[in-house]
């Protein structure tokens, strides 16, 4: 667009009434947009102004000026289109920037200054404060910035390395938030790769503490329970040691054959019955040694089994009689 006819199109759309008026309604501001917007476009002369509604995140609609078109910016293989909306409280409220994406490139994920949906900022932007800031001197900032930081997927986001010139306090300030954001970036990766790991590590730490909790409980318990079995055992071992006091027999002293003969059965079935109880234990250490000798492997497989076979059913008569003898004192003909 021509710059009388850009100049005409600003004053008609600044000064417009009824339902193509603008949003901007003080008479000063809307001088200070005139004068920026015709600046810029004296600057940059590959954008072009026009109206159109804009919504803001909070779902309020208003009608705005804008510029659009590509930034003059050669190092980067695919032209940068973006539009400028100047808000309406401008220039106390700095203007709103998108990129346009195409379906062949898209915005650069992670990039410092746009995100995936292609709003654009900077340090310029952030620090926006009139009258020290401006159209023209802001959009020489994106220049520069989409010179070092290519806002593409397909574009080295390191490229601003190749150009070895003295920078400008403000370039040095992009190029160092540029620098800053992908060191925080990798570091914000390592981080969350160390909280994944010392959280996995975390569910390890529980799962083995619930298990020692459930180890020492059983040990509490099994403590509780020796602890009642010796209870028991020291009673009837008092109870031993008063009935071998009584029958003249000291529990410290050797067993003879004396001391032996004061365990007799009552009659001739309980001593039929403990000498089945003890030829049923005696097999059942046998078996026991047999056991061990075949698993250490002094006695062959064969043998085994013959000497088992014999034992197993000498202890099944034996334990036969003894549960006839129990019968035959529990329910007497």
């Amino acid at each position: 667009m021509a710059p009388s006819t850009a100049k005409k199109f600003i004053d008609a759309a600044l000064y417009s009434a009824g339902p193509h008026a603008l949003s901007y309604t003080h008479h000063d501001h809307k001088r200070i947009i005139r004068d920026h917007l015709l600046s810029l476009l004296a600057d940059f002369p590959s954008l072009s102004p026009s109206t159109d509604r804009f919504v803001h995140n909070d779902g309020t609609s208003v009608h705005l000026l804008n510029v659009s078109g590509c930034l003059p910016v050669s190092a980067n293989p695919h032209p940068i289109h973006l539009t400028i909306w100047v808000h309406q409280f401008y220039p106390f409220v700095p203007p709103l920037i998108f990129l346009t994406t195409s379906p062949t490139y898209s915005i650069l994920r992670g990039h410092p200054f746009v995100d995936t949906s292609g709003a654009a900022s900077s340090p310029y932007l952030q620090t926006w404060q009139y009258p020290r800031s401006n159209l023209s001197d802001l959009t020489r900032n994106l220049v520069h910035i989409f010179t070092h930081h290519p806002p593409f997927s397909d574009f080295s986001s390191t490229s601003y390395h190749s150009r070895p010139s003295l920078p400008s306090k403000r370039e040095a300030i992009d190029r160092l938030v540029g620098i800053l954001y992908y060191d925080l970036t990798s570091l914000r990766t390592q981080v969350e790769n160390e909280t994944e790991d010392l959280l996995s590590l975390q569910v390890t730490l529980k799962k083995r503490t619930q298990i020692t909790v459930t180890m020492i409980k059983e040990l509490e318990e099994e403590k509780s329970s020796l602890k009642e079995r010796v209870k028991q055992v020291m009673e009837k071992v008092d109870v031993l040691q008063i009935w071998s006091k009584e029958n003249g027999c000291g529990l410290t002293s050797s067993f003879t054959q004396d001391a032996c003969e004061k365990f007799e059965a009552e009659d001739e079935k309980s001593r039929q019955i403990l000498e089945n109880e003890a030829a049923d234990r005696a097999i059942e250490d046998a078996i026991e040694v047999l056991d061990k000798e075949a698993q250490n492997g002094s006695v062959s497989c064969g043998a085994y089994i013959r000497q088992i076979r014999t034992l197993a059913r000498e202890q099944f008569f034996h334990r036969a009689m003894r549960v006839k003898l129990h019968n035959s004192v529990l329910y007497p003909p």
